[in-house]
């Protein structure tokens, strides 16, 4: 760290009513939060992308590490909006390159949205010898809405090097700081915030189910 250098770097939550930045250097989290006016953005789709600049330039202002860092700031971005889509599915145990080709195709007839309009992305979740399967988490977006983020975040300041949903985020959470988390138990994760009432399975340690409610769409 030292000889190299280390880049700030933080997570950076965007949602359709504010946009939030943590940052943890090894003792304390920082974190910075400004609102979105209503309108602006809608289920992650930029209605005047001029305001929307401007609101990420003042989150920049407050977050202290811009201060001696004129660069880019490097961040990971938790996306909290409708049309960011996750599933779950099971393949049976296969070699590594016919496994690459099995998610590949089951992404395809899972995703809600065309493929050649969306970004989509997989990992492995788990893996059952006795029943001879594995489990898929796969994530799904609209291209268009994460390159035009992408594009005003970095006109703003910042350097998204990678963008997840806000549930991965909280499940990554849960398993590495709630006090008492047992790995070999799953877990009801209930998420109660301003955006909306969120419920996660966690098995293992990893997601394997969201189900989201917005306060707009329960209203």
């Amino acid at each position: 760290d030292y000889l190299q250098g280390k880049p700030a770097m933080g997570g950076l939550e965007i949602s359709d009513s504010a946009n939030r930045f943590s940052n943890f250097n090894g003792k304390v989290w920082r974190l910075e939060s400004i609102k979105v006016p209503g309108g602006i953005l809608k289920g992650g789709q930029m209605t005047d992308r001029g305001q929307f600049l401007e609101i990420l330039k003042r989150l920049k202002t407050q977050i202290p590490l811009s201060v001696k860092a004129k660069k880019k700031i490097s961040v990971i971005v938790s996306l909290s909006f409708s049309g960011v889509y996750s599933q779950v599915f099971s393949l049976p145990i296969i070699n590594e390159k016919n496994l690459e080709e099995a998610v590949t195709l089951n992404l395809q007839m899972t995703s809600p949205i065309k493929a050649e309009e969306s970004y989509t992305s997989w990992q492995l979740i788990g893996r059952d010898e006795n029943a001879m399967k594995v489990d898929i988490l796969g994530a799904f977006i609209g291209r268009k809405q994460i390159d035009d983020i992408s594009s005003v975040l970095k006109e703003a300041g910042f350097l998204p090097i990678a963008a997840e949903p806000k549930a991965l985020a909280l499940a990554r959470l849960v398993k590495q700081q709630a006090a008492g988390f047992d790995n070999n138990k799953p877990y009801v994760v209930l998420v109660l915030d301003n955006e909306s009432l969120n419920f996660l399975v966690i098995r293992k340690g990893e997601l394997y189910f969201e189900y989201n409610n917005s306060w707009p769409e329960l209203r």
